[in-house]
């Protein structure tokens, strides 16, 4: 007689020492729900940073003021003075002599947060001066109002933009818009509001962003003159990009009379791409950690078969002696196993899902569960069932009826 190998009997299999059934299950569960969460974190942080990259133009090179490294302590730069670093004669020199730059902006930073007062509220500004291409290429969009002009920027206007936070924090429910505010103790006007640049993903959904920005000429001469510059250049194309770095350098260094230039370059492309390689890297990462748990959980379920299958010698001499051939007998504990792991890997599922749900409702952490990621991991079970009962199954298949019959 020959028993057809079903999935209700495999499910009878499985159900027959429930506790153990169950026991052996909670490996793969875990591994399963922490490969998901972990997925789900990495995948919706990465998200998150390439929105903000995709934002910002990519074909940007940014020359930062930086003492030379030998002065450094315990890889530590010391604090410059104005006259250390790029020079506004730098930044006209590389505007007017270099035909490989479509477009040079300058960008000036004061030294930490200052205060930024309106009809007796209160708050910390981090001050930015821009030119009138700064805050395009920030990459912020102006919400209300105007940006910079040229005449701003020529003759020191005492105007401004603030984030929307910061106009919030100071005006209420009042329009910001012709506002009158007093920097450093100097009295700007604003003229326009800008969208908030998100700076911690875990800020509970409220951006901390209190900037200021301003025409770096107001900046320098009515309020910090020795704030350093940061120049941002355009090369007319993108593949233009290696070339104007390496000109723009040895420009800033004949300028130096030789001596090598106090700053640092750097672009958008190349930290994109290291972004890219480094999630890259912890995505295999990720991947490696819930490989090793649920490599785990697949030993343990291996080891379960194995004493189901010590358990039932005497029903699986039976049935081979009533008729059913070995492939039959084999078929039945793999199917028992990939079942148990199928089960297993959906409720995982369900679970790291619940998980990066709670997250990002608690914390704010960004996530992204994909539904690729979802079918493949219940792929992986089925294959860790598989690999998991095999040997059980094709033991079980090999027993000789007649020993498991006298077996007790």
């Amino acid at each position: 007689m020959y028993w057809p190998f079903t999935i209700s009997e495999a499910a009878r299999g499985v159900l027959r020492t429930p506790v153990r059934s169950a026991l052996s299950a909670l490996g793969i569960v875990v591994g399963v729900a922490s490969v998901i969460a972990m997925l789900s974190l990495g995948k919706g942080a990465r998200a998150q940073v390439e929105a903000v990259f995709a934002r910002l133009d990519s074909n940007q090179l940014i020359l930062s003021a930086m003492p030379p490294r030998k002065d450094w302590r315990y890889g530590i730069p010391p604090p410059m003075s104005r006259g250390d670093g790029l020079q506004l004669s730098d930044y006209r020199a590389i505007e007017t002599h270099f035909a490989g730059v479509a477009s040079v902006s300058v960008e000036v930073g004061a030294s930490g947060p200052r205060e930024v007062k309106t009809m007796g509220v209160r708050s910390d500004g981090q001050l930015i001066g821009l030119d009138i291409l700064g805050v395009e290429l920030s990459g912020r969009k102006i919400i209300r109002g105007s940006t910079l002009s040229a005449d701003d920027v020529r003759n020191a206007a005492s105007v401004a933009l603030i984030s929307e936070h910061l106009a919030q924090i100071l005006f209420k429910d009042t329009d910001a818009l012709g506002g009158r505010v007093a920097i450093a103790e100097t009295p700007f006007t604003i003229i326009g509001v800008v969208e908030n640049r998100r700076i911690d993903a875990a800020t509970e959904g409220v951006t901390a962003d209190t900037s200021v920005l301003m025409p770096y000429t107001s900046l320098l001469r009515r309020i910090s003159p020795l704030s350093p510059i940061t120049l941002i250049l355009k090369p007319r194309t993108p593949e233009m990009l290696p070339v104007v770095q390496q000109v723009v350098t040895d420009l800033l260094e004949q300028r130096r009379g030789k001596r090598r230039a106090e700053f640092m370059s750097s672009n958008i492309a190349a930290a994109v791409s290291a972004y890219g390689e480094g999630s890259r890297t912890m995505s295999r990462l990720l991947a490696a950690v819930g490989t090793i748990a649920l490599a785990v959980g697949g030993i343990g379920l291996a080891n379960i078969m194995l004493v189901s299958v010590t358990e039932r010698t005497r029903e699986i001499g039976v049935r081979i002696a009533l008729g059913t051939r070995p492939l039959g007998v084999q078929s039945q504990i793999l199917l028992e196993a990939i079942a148990l792991c199928l089960v297993s890997g959906t409720i995982g599922v369900l679970l790291g899902a619940a998980i990066a749900a709670v997250l990002t409702r608690l914390y704010d952490w960004p996530t992204l569960t994909a539904v690729s990621a979802l079918l493949g991991v219940l792929l992986g079970t089925v294959f860790l069932g598989a690999a998991s009962g095999w040997y059980p199954a094709r033991r079980a298949s090999q027993l000789d009826p007649v020993r498991c019959l006298r077996a007790d």
